[in-house]
């Protein structure tokens, strides 16, 4: 199997800023109205997106466009063409590492994105990119779980904060995306448009997912785009353990921390390179990762990562971790330490909080009016029936 070494050396966050405020001024990012078309409906929650979309990979492709065409042209500008292109030497390295990904993409997202590219004006090659890129470009993320004995009534939560190099003018673009299409699990992802991957998202079943890079000497080049392979474990898993499973037998390309939990078993990570997985388990009721493997047999297949990885996981033990007789974590302890610094910094964009059992997604993005994000009632959105022109989609859609 071809090896490929990542693009970017990791750098701490205020390096990533530096680097991605090179790129252009932005203008103010445009503005989303309600629509609808044949297979999507576009909602605006307390200034929040939220795009359903069902039927076939075309039909999806297709309302995706039309409903968030200007936000995905922006998307593309500033940080496709602007950001990622620099950040890997250049449009013909950048277009390369996707081409390779290319024939491991389900030929239903393939179609998808053809869709989504021809209706947003954008092209083909274009989305491509955007959705192939993550794994060769470093970046950093906490993410936590939280359950018996350490949760508050027990209650099972996922919680991250998504640190990314981002440049100037990703602010206000983020959507909450719902696709509830035939041949596996609805699902609701805090994304961005184009990008059909799963950064962070909750299933029908209640399995909550999340996704935090660790970068790894163990990479392969021929693979699955992980937040690709992400969405397709989602769709088709019902625990969080099944998730981690269908990870680790899939065809992977690099060093991923992937945080999954649900309701029933709680929290688990499965730390993972191209050739290689260990899972870990939470402690006293409490499952923190940032961005360095923590398991013995991953240890050595460890690359570079942020100084700032152990300050935060360190940062996040010393506010949650419980004292003899102390209070249990709930919602708003997670949000104070996933808001606090270090574990929020330069390079937080978004901070999300899943609570699988009230199907509900707090919120929030950089640029946001307010710092306590809004929360987001999925229940029906992601239970409702699934509608479609009649036409079967594959299970790896």
């Amino acid at each position: 199997m071809r090896r490929f070494t990542q693009v970017l050396v990791w750098a701490p966050p205020f390096v990533m800023i530096a680097f991605a405020a090179g790129c252009p001024a932005p203008a103010p990012a445009p503005v989303a109205r309600p629509a609808a078309t044949k297979a999507g409906r576009l909602e605006i929650v307390g200034g929040v997106r939220v795009l359903t979309l069902t039927g076939t990979p075309r039909l999806r492709g297709e309302a995706q466009g039309r409903l968030v065409g200007a936000q995905v042209r922006v998307l593309v500008k500033r940080y496709v063409r602007g950001f990622v292109v620099r950040a890997m030497g250049g449009w013909k390295n950048a277009l390369a590492v996707a081409r390779a990904a290319e024939p491991q993409i389900p030929a239903g997202l393939r179609r998808e994105m053809r869709a989504l590219a021809q209706a947003a004006g954008v092209t083909y090659e274009e989305i491509l990119v955007l959705n192939a890129h993550v794994d060769a470009i470093a970046s950093g993320c906490s993410s936590v779980t939280v359950q018996k004995p350490a949760a508050s009534a027990g209650r099972v939560l996922l919680a991250r904060n998504l640190d990314w190099m981002a440049p100037p003018g990703m602010e206000n673009l983020a959507v909450v995306v719902v696709v509830r299409a035939p041949g596996g699990r609805s699902f609701a992802s805090y994304t961005y448009p184009g990008f059909l991957g799963v950064l962070t998202a909750l299933n029908d079943a209640g399995v909550a997912v999340s996704m935090n890079v660790s970068n790894s000497k163990d990479r392969a080049r021929r693979c699955r785009p992980t937040p690709l392979l992400i969405r397709t474990a989602l769709r088709q898993s019902t625990t969080a353990e099944g998730l981690v499973k269908r990870m680790a037998a899939g065809k992977r390309c690099s060093g991923f921390l992937i945080t999954a939990a649900d309701a029933r078993s709680g929290g688990r990570v499965l730390e993972m390179t191209a050739g290689r997985t260990a899972q870990r388990l939470p402690e006293a009721g409490l499952l923190l990762s940032t961005n360095h493997f923590r398991t013995p047999a991953m240890r050595p297949l460890q690359g570079l990562f942020f100084a700032g990885s152990q300050a935060r996981l360190r940062a996040l033990h010393l506010a949650l971790a419980r004292k003899p007789a102390g209070p249990l974590v709930d919602e708003a302890a997670l949000w104070r330490a996933l808001r606090s610094p270090p574990v929020k910094n330069a390079a937080t964009i978004m901070t999300v909080i899943i609570d699988p059992v009230a199907f509900r997604m707090r919120v929030w993005e950089r640029g946001a009016k307010s710092t306590a994000g809004l929360t987001i009632n999925l229940r029906m959105r992601l239970k409702a029936p699934v509608t479609s022109d009649g036409r079967a989609a594959p299970a790896d859609a």
